[in-house]
Formats: C-alpha cells, structure tokens, sequence
C-alpha cells in the first residue's frame, strides 16, 4: 500500500512567521490561563488533576520555546 503524496502550496515566509508568532502567543495565553485559574480551583479536586495541569503549563511553556527556535531558524534560511 502507498500512501498518496501532497504538496502544500507555497506560503510566503512572511506569512509562516505571522502563524508561528500567533501559535507562540496562544500557547503563552493558554499558559497563562491555566496558571491564573490553579489557585482557584476547589479544595476537593484531585491531586493528579492538579500535577495535569501543571505539566500542561509546563509542555506549553516548552512548546512557545521550541515554535519561537523553529520561527527563527526558518528566518534565518530565509535571510540566506
């Protein structure tokens, strides 16, 4: 079996940028939420419920670091 090929259309790299620096900021915006409603949750929620959503702020913090690297290399070959 093969699997069918598609190819995307050419995206001008100011518009890469443009979605990379929204993707950034949603994640921060994200983190930023989840962070500010933690202390508000109830006394009988779960702990793991807890650990989840620290990780998760913790994973989106990681995935603004790693969509910013990948943004500025992309630039960076662009600029070549």
């Amino acid at each position: 079996m093969t699997v069918p090929t598609t190819t995307a259309p050419a995206v001008p790299p100011t518009d890469i940028a443009l979605v990379f620096d929204q993707a950034t900021n949603m994640a921060d915006l994200a983190r930023g939420d989840i962070s500010k409603l933690l202390p508000t949750l109830p006394d009988n929620t779960s702990l793991w419920i807890h650990v989840d959503l620290v990780r998760a702020v913790h994973h989106l913090r990681a995935a603004s670091v790693l969509i910013d690297r990948a943004a500025d290399a992309i630039e960076a070959e662009a600029v070549k």
